[in-house]
């Protein structure tokens, strides 16, 4: 009995110690992991992506883009992008070009053919079905986003 009491609260510790993504960031804390993402990113890497939050099968990603990086596909998912910082072009649609499977059933791939492109800059939001191609194309300089994936119909069966 002592055992299992034991390993129950050792279970417990372990737990509490274990980094956990929130479900709230302020202001500040988000400025705070802006300037994380900008510190880690290395020379030649396109994109650095940090947990934000997290509930019920949502997640919000910052992404800080230094780069043009893959194009992609969630088969699962839909994603909203927020613009915090920069600028660049995303093109939606098309057909994903030299795609590849990666984990969690998305596709990965050089770029896009085809597709509609849209300059982004602070501010502007938009919302990729899940299945659907996309890819940033041109990044001025940095491109910082917030990225939330959804599990795809999770607004219709709400």
């Amino acid at each position: 009995m002592k055992a299992m009491i034991a390993a129950v609260l050792l279970a417990g510790t372990a737990q509490a110690q274990a980094p956990a993504v929130p479900s709230f960031l302020s202001a500040g804390e988000v400025r705070t992991l802006i300037a994380r993402a900008q510190r880690e990113i290395r020379p030649g890497q396109p994109t650095l992506s940090l947990p934000m939050v997290t509930a019920d099968g949502y997640t919000a990603r910052l992404e800080y883009r230094q780069s043009v990086g893959p194009a992609a596909i969630h088969e699962t998912e839909t994603e909203l992008f927020y613009v915090l910082e920069g600028s660049g072009t995303l093109i939606t649609g098309g057909a994903l070009v030299n795609g590849s499977p990666r984990a969690g059933g998305n596709l990965s791939g050089t770029t896009i053919d085809g597709g509609m492109p849209r300059p982004v800059r602070p501010g502007d939001m938009i919302v990729v079905p899940a299945g659907t191609p996309h890819f940033f194309s041109a990044i001025d300089g940095k491109l910082v986003l917030v990225s939330l994936h959804m599990p795809a119909g999770a607004a219709a069966k709400r």
